[in-house]
């Protein structure tokens, strides 16, 4: 493997329990450290220095770990990832401890118990990743119990990714994470999605008398950057498109939505409304297109779309209905609501000037409450929820005007939250009377409800893919953040996928299920 960034290597790629692997690291600052190594989340070696020509060589002994894959991460001392590569563990007997060989030197850790202690009070630091970011590896196939102890991350450090490596079929497709130690206790998580070469999670953290917007970034989902304040708020959700990412939030005092943005990560712009006409009340859609943030409020009867510039500028715009639901397909944007009941959407290139789209739909439309909408090949699925019957459900397109219903079969007492695209499959996920649920379908026609255990103690609030894997993300009954990860579908498991393939999806099922429209 080659590349400009730090890379990491095992030799051998795969070994038992109780064997010795050699680990090289590439690609660094001479002399530069500390740097720490980290193998399946766990802190394994400290205080690692690269030499003159920016390498680092130390031999490990395979901690007791369950068989499968783990992911083998070298760190700066703060915990950013630097780079990442995949060891496969299998059976055997467990060592007394691990032993490093360091250049000349040993540093022995015993690895028979790592104790960590929660941290309460941690310097706010930036977080980012750089645009021509790798993709990073799979997640071990189970989490372990104890996460490591997160360190400070500098402000400005950019997360750096690790250079791609095959994909390896876990022994358990999902494995939870728990994300406590990365936030101060009673933290809640709220939003996570993908963007430039990792993942991006923001949370509300509560304070003695106010509660705080943070976002943090990670390249595997299990490792993640200290949080980075980014001012009072509640209810945060991340939007991005190809120039920015942005955060909004709800402000506490009622004054309408917190607004910050940025194109790297690393530096964020206030762009929270100044004085003047201004929007004001819960927010209601919201989107980021071609670097423009737009919201709708629930203040000034919702009809209202805002759309922000990155200097801080908001021009007011008026499209005549209620939008719930803001989403970019096929070169528009796309803003679904409705008017007295009536289902209305209207479409824009820039999202200045609007157009309305003369919809062709059944009644039971007007019932059906958006909550986002995939571009699947020359084709719009819309997911959301009944707000009638409060069943999950989905619409899909070929123009826009024409929406027919292909039913997930979810039950009474469901709700979609967020849907990806995922190797050839289309993922929907939300909740369900029991629990969080994730729905998976490859054509479209049927459906299918991926089932795990843990689902039953999680109250899904977010879910993205990325490099293949779906992340679940959510909070448990015991009220701790957490999150799912599912390794990318293989073709050698019974839930089938050929992630070289797009959908090809047949939503309207045949003329019984099509809903007759009106004359």
């Amino acid at each position: 493997m080659g590349g400009e960034g730090p890379e990491i290597h095992a030799s051998p790629p795969q070994a038992a329990t109780g064997d010795t692997v050699g680990v090289e690291v590439t690609g660094l600052a001479a002399g530069s450290g500390p740097y720490q190594l980290l193998l399946g989340g766990r802190i394994v070696a400290t205080g690692l220095t690269a030499d003159a020509g920016g390498a680092i060589a130390l031999t490990i002994t395979i901690p007791p770990a369950p068989a499968g894959s783990e992911e083998l991460v070298v760190a700066d001392s703060s915990g950013v990832p630097l780079a990442a590569t995949e060891l496969t563990v299998t059976a055997g007997g467990p060592p007394a401890g691990i032993m490093f060989a360091i250049g000349g030197g040993l540093l022995a850790i015993l690895a028979i118990a790592l104790v960590f202690r929660r941290r309460n009070n941690r310097e706010a630091a930036s977080v980012g990743a750089s645009a021509d970011l790798a993709a990073a590896d799979d997640p071990p196939a189970s989490a372990p119990e104890s996460p490591p102890e997160p360190t400070p991350t500098p402000s400005g450090s950019p997360v750096v990714a690790a250079a791609p490596m095959p994909t390896i079929t876990p022994t358990r497709p999902w494995s939870r994470h728990l994300l406590g130690d990365a936030l101060t206790q009673g933290a809640e998580v709220a939003s996570i999605a993908a963007w430039r070469g990792a993942l991006w999670l923001a949370a509300v953290e509560h304070g003695d008398s106010s509660a705080t917007t943070s976002i943090m970034s990670s390249l595997t989902g299990i490792a993640w950057s200290t949080p980075f304040e980014l001012g009072s708020g509640t209810s945060p959700r991340i939007l991005t498109d190809h120039t920015v990412i942005c955060v909004v939030s709800q402000c506490e005092r009622g004054d309408g939505p917190s607004v910050w943005v940025s194109r790297d990560g690393v530096d964020w712009t206030d762009l929270t409304f100044g004085g003047g006409s201004r929007p004001k009340g819960l927010v209601t859609a919201a989107a980021c297109r071609n670097g423009l943030v737009f919201l709708c409020c629930s203040s000034e009867g919702g009809e209202t779309l805002w759309a922000g510039r990155l200097d801080g500028a908001w021009i007011r715009l008026e499209l005549g209905f209620r939008p719930t639901l803001l989403a970019d397909w096929s070169g528009r944007l796309m803003a679904f609501g409705a008017l007295d009941g009536v289902p209305s959407l209207a479409e824009s290139e820039a999202g200045i000037r609007w157009s309305s789209v003369d919809l062709d739909v059944p009644p039971s439309f007007a019932e059906f409450a958006p909550t986002a909408l995939l571009p699947i090949a020359d084709m719009a699925l819309l997911l959301g929820t009944d707000r009638i019957d409060g069943v999950a459900d989905a619409w899909v397109s070929e123009d826009g005007v024409t929406w027919d219903r292909a039913p997930l079969g979810a039950g009474p007492t469901s709700e979609i939250l967020g849907g990806a695209v995922a190797g050839g499959a289309v993922l929907a996920a939300g909740n369900v009377a029991d629990g969080a649920a994730v729905w998976r379908t490859e054509r479209g026609i049927e459906w299918r409800r991926v089932e795990d255990p843990g689902f039953d103690e999680l109250r899904l609030v977010d879910f993205a893919v990325y490099e293949g894997r779906s992340h679940v993300l959510g909070m448990d009954t015991d009220g701790l953040p957490v999150i799912w990860i599912r390794q990318p579908w293989t073709t050698d498991t019974a839930e089938r996928d050929d992630s070289s393939a797009s959908p090809s999806l047949q939503l309207v099922i045949d003329d019984e299920a099509r809903v007759e429209r009106p004359a």
